[in-house]
């Protein structure tokens, strides 16, 4: 009653008379381990304070309380206490759930505002019970429906969980586990290690970590803090539950300090956590974010003592700055005559000696209501905006990957809306290149033999085994259920008997040194009358890889042999009865060029044959008038005057031309008259247009399917020859058959042996041998490998189908049964297609030889018959029509004969024409003016100055005469032309 009396006394004081600028505190409970935190919180009060539109006028004074992992959580009670008693109007931190839970037991009843910025349980999320709390990180319960997502996403439905034993640890992973029952998922063991845990002060968690290695679980989930992670890590190494096989995922907690998880001073401490993937709390890469990194640089140690450098500004440090915004820019909201009672309240509970447990913060709800109704704008971590429950709206987490000592961002996801975005690859444990699998690991960890051997088994630059073999035996680990362990071979030999004794990785399955083969290891008989073989992931044969030598000159031969040569003789003859056919047509065919000829001829005899008759007549004109015979010459020169067409442009010759040129395409203006001359010219066309096309197709697959060469060895029967040397790997299996089995003469004394396919590649690149034979496949990586083209790889040369690659196993017979299963799988699903893809090398172009087995081959008459079977009927049908044309054509021609015979006979049958002698009368003009086309009668007026009886005779004999001579040529002649009629008529 008496404190109540004095606060009411001193409110009333401070109303009645302002006060001067004064020290508002705000206490900070922070983890003496960390002192950027509270560095970050101090800077925040001082950028609060130099802003002169904050406050008005009063300055907040930050409070530091340091706290260490191995006092007990009552210590925070304590400095929430000593904060009410100094006058505070706020406390942040601590950071630590269980210390936020026990401070809250006293802060909330005394009504302090507690403002958090890394602790994360979800109990706090109680606001009967936590009624003073504010946070600006999102509870545990949202983080983990982003790990819910993530493992929705990677098809994980067993899980172990290890936590710590701190309220952190216990409600934090309650939702996961909340989940995984709805989800009907497996979490096969919750194990609890201490929340202090430190690699360095000698404890353990061994035992926990048994537990969950018996549980066969292969995810696990870890909700620690960092230096208990890198003691989980340390201990799992010991139980060979790191590496392939066993994927961790970790909380923000461990996550906000990546360094210690992942213990850098020691040495093999990155390898044991790399894979890790784990979730942080969003941080965005913006100006302010910069700013304050340099700005921390620049920070002076008198100051701010035991500063560390820029390097450990994490998204914890900016929450602890961002805090200190939140409280100093809510306080401010409240308006000058509140920060001015809270000043006043300030100044006179720091002279107090009132106990805690008496004080009540009079500001308190007022504070805290404006604290969560206020939004900065100018966080680090961007916009922090709370709910009126105090917790923080929008949560959007990074998810992180260890990558050796790297910690890569490979994507976001944002709590309670499903968005999970991953947009780099993920780094699993061990290297391994597949999603790995939670079926528990039935056997154990195998022991795998590993021989270099590219791409089959090699190490990557960060020396860690993979290839084709390997992302194999991960996938056969993953689905049967069993880890890898990985060693190189001794010897680094596949395997073969050599005095009684067994050498590589065939020996060391035999002596129990490896369980699995990792290496492209050849069945054999010999092999599998020791070892257990699965069944082969890959059929293949033994190959041979020869030196070329120069390339082949492309020639005239080269354009040639593209058509076979009954082929060619087929094309040229056809074009030679195109010659014929056509030529026969246009000559003989009524209707093409010979219709014009005969025309021709017939106008030509009645010409001739009225020229005769003119001549005879012509004398008799002649003696009477030097007129008369001047016009009968006239008549004469113009029955005469215009030769009648008589080239052929269709001629024999001509036709050879022009089937040739139909053969290229181009046959210029000409073109054949007769309706089967045209059609055969176009059959011909199309069929030569095909032919071309064809040609031109097969040329170019010729001359780009491969690059000939010429080599010294091309085939087996090529081994025969005693200059030839070979090569192979030693004490491999194609040793062994070269030795024994091949059909070869003197093998013995001519194969050199070679510890490695390059070593044998460079043998054979200094032509040291002329042949390496090995596994196809094999020898076909090493030509890629080699990178020239001066070695060339041959088709395969042995092949059985009984060989192949396989896995040779030292295990118990249902391990082996499964993995043969599995291989039954792969090949149905298509996942050894996959990894052929993705592992084995193409042939560069100038390595595909041309040899007997891949030559190209011409194109032959058989399957281009049908068109010339076409070509043909078309012939034959035009020889038809112009068989048929032909014989109607004379018999018409042999009954016009008789009727014109007879027409001629008849008219010589008239009267002779008598010719009147003519006087030389002065004035005498004898004009021809018209002979008629139907009629064939001259008609002919003669004008003079006077006319006589003899004149009346000349006139009607000219007459008779003209009729007499061209009646019967202008009624047979239905053929001629328009110009010969006129030059008939023009008298």
């Amino acid at each position: 009653m008496a404190q109540t009396l004095k606060c009411c006394i001193l409110l009333c004081f401070a109303i009645a008379q302002p006060l001067l600028a004064g020290e508002i505190p705000i206490a900070g409970i922070f983890d003496g381990r960390w002192p950027e935190n509270q560095i970050a919180f101090r800077l925040a009060l001082k950028d609060i304070n130099d802003d002169p539109n904050l406050l008005f006028g009063h300055t907040l004074k930050p409070i530091i309380y340091t706290i260490f992992p191995d006092q007990p959580p009552a210590t925070n009670i304590a400095f929430g206490c000593r904060a009410l008693e100094s006058g505070a109007a706020a406390l942040v931190g601590p950071e630590t759930s269980t210390g936020a839970i026990a401070s809250q037991l006293l802060l909330a009843s005394r009504q302090l505002p507690q403002v958090a910025f890394s602790t994360t349980s979800p109990a706090l999320s109680n606001e009967g019970l936590y009624s003073f709390f504010s946070r600006i990180i999102p509870p545990d319960n949202l983080q983990t429906q982003v790990m819910v997502d993530l493992i929705i996403k990677y098809g994980w439905q067993r899980l172990a969980i290890v936590t710590g034993d701190d309220d952190y640890g216990v409600t934090g992973m309650q939702g996961l586990i909340d989940s995984a029952f709805a989800k009907t998922w497996e979490v096969l063991t919750v194990q609890r290690v201490p929340a202090n845990l430190n690699i360095n002060d000698g404890r353990d968690v061994l035992t926990q970590l048994k537990v969950v290695q018996d549980s066969l679980a292969r995810i696990i989930v870890l909700h620690v803090f960092p230096d208990a992670a890198a003691a989980i890590f340390r201990d799992a190494e010991v139980l060979g539950m790191i590496g392939s096989g066993f994927v961790f995922l970790a909380s923000d907690g461990s996550m906000y300090r990546p360094q210690t998880v992942m213990n850098l001073a020691d040495p093999a401490g990155a390898n044991r956590s790399d894979g890790l993937i784990g979730l942080r709390f969003n941080s965005p890469d913006n100006a302010l974010s910069r700013a304050f990194l340099a700005r921390w640089d620049t920070l002076d140690n008198a100051t701010y003592p035991n500063i560390p450098s820029s390097d450990v500004v994490n998204v914890y440090v900016k929450l602890a700055y961002d805090v200190g915004l939140v409280v100093g820019q809510g306080m401010h909201q409240l308006g000058q005559a509140t920060v001015d009672q809270i000043a006043a309240y300030a100044e006179m509970q720091a002279n107090s000696t009132t106990s805690c447990y008496d004080i009540t913060f009079p500001f308190g709800n007022q504070l805290q209501a404006a604290i969560r109704a206020h939004t900065v704008t100018n966080a680090l971590t961007g916009v922090v905006e709370l709910q009126p429950d105090g917790e923080p709206i929008g949560s959007t987490y990074q998810i992180l990957n260890f990558q050796g000592t790297e910690v890569v961002q490979i994507g976001t996801a944002r709590a309670g809306a499903g968005v999970l975005d991953i947009t780099e690859p993920v780094n699993w444990p061990g290297g391994m290149v597949t999603v790995p699998s939670d079926r528990p690991l039935r056997y154990g960890t195998l022991r795998m033999g590993m021989i270099t051997e590219f791409p089959w088994t090699f190490e990557n630059s960060d020396e860690q085994w993979t290839g084709f073999v390997v992302s194999l035996a991960q996938r056969l680990g993953e689905d049967i259920g069993f880890d890898l362990e990985f060693y190189a071979v001794e010897d680094g030999q596949y395997g073969a008997l050599d005095e009684n004794r067994w050498t590589g990785v065939v020996g060391d399955l035999l002596r129990d040194v490896a369980d699995i083969s990792g290496a492209p290891l050849t069945i054999t008989s010999a092999r599998s009358a020791v070892i257990t073989y699965s069944l082969p992931y890959i059929d293949t044969g033994y190959g041979m890889a020869v030196r070329a030598g120069a390339t082949t000159e492309e020639s005239f031969a080269t354009y040639v042999d593209v058509f076979t040569d009954e082929l060619w003789y087929l094309i040229f003859g056809s074009i030679f009865v195109l010659a014929i056919g056509v030529g026969m047509f246009e000559n003989f065919y009524y209707h093409g060029e010979r219709k014009e000829q005969l025309r021709d001829e017939t106008v030509q005899k009645e010409l001739e044959r009225a020229r005769r008759k003119h001549d005879q007549r012509v004398k008799k004109l002649s003696r009477t008038h030097s007129l008369n015979a001047s016009m009968a010459d006239n008549i004469r020169n113009w029955l005469m005057g215009e030769d009648v067409k008589t080239a052929n442009q269709f001629s024999s010759t001509n036709m050879v031309y022009f089937s040739l040129l139909l053969f290229v395409g181009d046959i210029g203006d000409s073109m054949p008259r007769s309706f089967p001359g045209r059609a055969i010219t176009a059959v011909f066309a199309i069929t030569y247009m095909v032919l071309v096309h064809i040609y031109m197709a097969s040329l170019s697959a010729k001359l780009t399917a491969a690059v000939p060469v010429e080599l010294a060895v091309s085939t087996v029967a090529d081994l025969n020859d005693a200059r030839i040397t070979m090569g192979t790997l030693r004490n491999s299996a194609p040793e062994s058959y070269l030795l024994s089995e091949v059909d070869v003469s003197n093998v013995q004394g001519r194969l050199n042996l070679y510890n490695s396919v390059p070593e044998a590649m460079e043998a054979l690149a200094t032509e040291e041998i002329d042949a390496f034979i090995f596994d196809d496949l094999i020898v076909e990586t090493g030509v890629v490998e080699h990178a020239t083209c001066a070695i060339v790889k041959l088709p395969l040369v042995w092949q059985r189908f009984t060989w192949g690659f396989g896995i040779g196993v030292n295990v118990p017979n249902a391990l082996a049964e499964a993995i043969d299963t599995k291989l039954v799988d792969y090949q149905t699903n298509g996942f050894l297609e996959q990894l052929q893809g993705d592992w084995l090398p193409a042939l560069p172009e100038c390595n595909q030889v041309q040899v007997e087995s891949n030559a190209f081959e011409p194109v032959h008459l058989d399957s281009l018959v049908v068109l010339f079977y076409a070509l043909a009927v078309i012939i034959g049908i035009g020889f038809a029509m112009f068989g048929i044309e032909y014989l109607a054509l004379h018999g018409s021609r042999y009954v016009a004969e008789k009727r014109s015979s007879k027409r001629l006979l008849d008219s010589r049958k008239a009267s002779e024409l008598d010719v009147m002698p003519l006087n030389d009368t002065d004035g005498l003009v004898v004009d021809v003016q018209d002979l008629t086309q139907d009629s064939g009668t001259l008609s002919a007026q003669s004008s003079a100055k006077s006319r006589t009886p003899a004149d009346d005779q000349f006139d009607a004999d000219k007459a008779q005469l003209a009729a007499a001579d061209l009646d019967d040529t202008m009624e047979e002649d239905t053929m001629a032309g328009k110009s010969d009629r006129g030059r008939l008529s023009e008298v």
